[in-house]
């Protein structure tokens, strides 16, 4: 009874310190372009309905490469926006591939009190995307070659928005993205549509593969998450499009770390829209505590470090669970522990 009663009070106190809250505070970046101005979304346009100064951090963060790039619009083409009154797509929905390309500084933007530097690991960016194409229902797929990208350029500044040219540049370390390419080399399958991750070979060599999802017209809903980084620097990653519940893609990164995201529209002749773009730290798994025999099994998500302590009135600070050869312990984490005795669980990156 003494065991149980302690197994309680562990429920009690995790709930206490992993409360839910940062799931339900504002994200760290959420974008649905409704306090744009419609027309060219660039900062970096002279004259443009959005244009703005680098480096202004309350302003239109969004620039791009031989402007105008991406265009807010309204409902237009038999196709409304996710939510609210407008969305996104490339110049003109269709017409001659156009390549249009829209960055945010995701270092600059979002972790300028750490110097601007990208984020490393235990994030994710969640969006949707609208395809009119599907699998050639209104002209061949390969015609539809839009995506959003998660990317590690050498040349974007830590200090502003954009470089001094407005150019990414092509010093890509990592490239993370779901969609539709116009990389159809030996493998490209048009019916489905791609991922790319930079650190598997892809049916191309440079992380470009096919994901299980079959193409259709409508609204469709991606996500990638980037675990925190691993003992050896590394980080696992999962890929989801429409089943946000199974992963369409799992791996393994060796770079994690990222600093802009990228909107590709128009790279072929008919447009993607996107919208509700949101970029955000991954909120803590939850910490599941049982009684096994005699035992407290204690189970987590791996990626995750194990701490304890005895007490919570600061005389005795949180450490981190080892195992005998001075490691950090796996999930399941298993405690045999004195009847009346007590003992607190945290997680931490």
């Amino acid at each position: 009874m003494k065991l149980i009663k302690t197994l309680l009070l562990f429920a009690l106190m995790f709930t206490l310190l992993n409360s839910p809250t940062r799931c339900a505070a504002a994200p760290l970046f959420f974008e649905g372009f409704e306090s744009r101005q419609l027309g060219a979304l660039d900062q970096d346009l002279a004259g443009g309905p959005n244009f703005g100064t680098n480096g202004d951090l309350t302003g239109n963060p969004w620039w791009g490469p031989f402007p105008p790039n991406i265009q807010v619009v309204g409902a237009e083409n038999g196709i409304t926006p996710h939510s609210g009154t407008n969305m996104a797509r490339g110049v003109g929905f269709t017409g001659p591939a156009d390549f249009d390309q829209d960055y945010f500084n995701l270092g600059y933007r979002l972790n300028n009190t750490n110097g601007g530097f990208g984020f490393t690991g235990n994030y994710f960016l969640d969006w949707w995307f609208y395809d009119a194409v599907g699998q050639g229902t209104n002209g061949s797929a390969t015609n539809y070659c839009d995506y959003i990208a998660l990317g590690n350029y050498g040349a974007v500044p830590i200090n502003t928005d954009a470089p001094a040219n407005d150019s990414a540049g092509n010093s890509v370390s990592q490239r993370m993205s779901i969609g539709a390419t116009s990389n159809e080399s030996a493998g490209y399958d048009s019916t489905k549509y791609q991922m790319r991750f930079i650190g598997i070979p892809g049916y191309n060599g440079g992380g470009w593969a096919n994901l299980p999802n079959v193409r259709s017209v409508g609204w469709h809903h991606a996500r990638m998450e980037v675990l925190p980084p691993l003992g050896d620097g590394t980080s696992d990653a999962a890929f989801y499009c429409d089943d946000m519940v199974n992963p369409a893609f799992r791996g393994n990164t060796i770079n994690n770390t990222v600093n802009v995201i990228e909107l590709n529209g128009r790279f072929g002749t008919i447009s993607a829209y996107f919208d509700d773009i949101t970029f955000d730290v991954l909120p803590p798994p939850t910490l599941s505590i049982s009684q096994v025999g005699t035992n407290v099994v204690v189970t987590w998500a791996n990626s995750f470090i194990l701490q304890s302590n005895t007490d919570l009135t600061g005389n005795t600070p949180f450490s981190d669970v080892l195992d005998g050869n001075n490691n950090y312990v796996t999930s399941p984490y298993t405690n045999s522990l004195a009847a009346g005795s007590q003992m607190y669980f945290r997680l931490r990156n």
